[in-house]
């Protein structure tokens, strides 16, 4: 049977790459540049959005759903169909729409989310070597693709507790598939991780939140909607793709939206 390689960053190796990212995008959004917010936008979609690099280099400014304070992807196989929709955290979503609106405010909705330097869809050769260089630079060694979607699934498991969640998140095929992978991530990595974590935020729920969770990813305790941010009593939220919990409203704007 085949069993994944992993190699996993620890969290201070993840902490130390988020930081450096934020610091060269918030230098280019002064200065107007735009690698810099690239190599950002690289970084959020495989770490707190779980997606394959392969994924990420077939997004296309339409497969971007954002408004409200949700925001979704379409995620595509290799052909261009639609695989599956992925909820994604608030951060990552406000980043996707701040992109779009400075950086392709005239592209169309057919044209590639992100560009390489020759205004080419951005490959993932492309997409690897700068990976592996972000990581260089943060000093954190032997970076991948891989290293951050393997951190988000871990992430994941360790916060909900769910196998059949991460499948469907991670667009594995098989659960068998998915196992293997937690299994090696678990014996590789010794510290527990907070899933969806906006570089400065640390713990496993959004601030404010006061609430507790069953094993299987019920909430025992009143806690505030993602996005409106009402209290909504124990058993009347809804957990979308992203882990966030939704009021029964939000939730019909969110399937409205799609």
């Amino acid at each position: 049977m085949h069993r994944p390689q992993v190699r996993s960053a620890t969290e201070q190796e993840l902490g130390r790459l988020l930081a450096y990212i934020a610091d060269r995008a918030d230098e280019a959004r002064r200065t107007g540049a735009t690698r810099p917010v690239v190599d950002e936008l690289l970084v959020l979609l495989l770490l707190d959005a779980g997606l394959r690099a392969r994924e990420v280099s077939a997004l296309t400014i339409g497969d971007v759903l954002a408004g409200d304070g949700l925001a979704g992807l379409r995620v595509r196989r290799a052909d261009g169909a639609t695989e599956r929709m992925v909820e994604v955290p608030q951060h990552v979503g406000r980043a996707l729409a701040r992109f779009i609106r400075f950086h392709r405010p005239a592209a169309r909705s057919t044209e590639p989310l992100l560009l390489s330097e020759r205004r080419t869809r951005l490959g993932y050769m492309s997409l690897y070597s700068k990976i592996r260089r972000l990581g260089r630079e943060a000093g954190v060694t032997n970076l991948s693709p891989g290293t951050l979607r393997f951190a988000f699934l871990r992430r994941l498991y360790e916060r909900e507790q769910d196998l059949r969640y991460v499948q469907e998140q991670a667009g594995h095929a098989c659960l068998k598939t998915t196992a293997r992978y937690i299994k090696a991530l678990r014996r590789s990595t010794p510290d527990a991780a907070t899933l969806n974590s906006p570089p400065g935020v640390a713990g496993p729920q959004h601030a404010g939140a006061s609430q507790s969770s069953s094993g299987d990813g019920r909430h025992n305790a009143d806690s505030p909607c993602a996005t409106c941010g009402r209290p909504v009593p124990a058993g009347q939220s809804a957990r979308i793709d992203s882990g966030q919990r939704l009021c029964p409203s939000c939730l019909r704007d969110l399937r409205r939206r799609r």
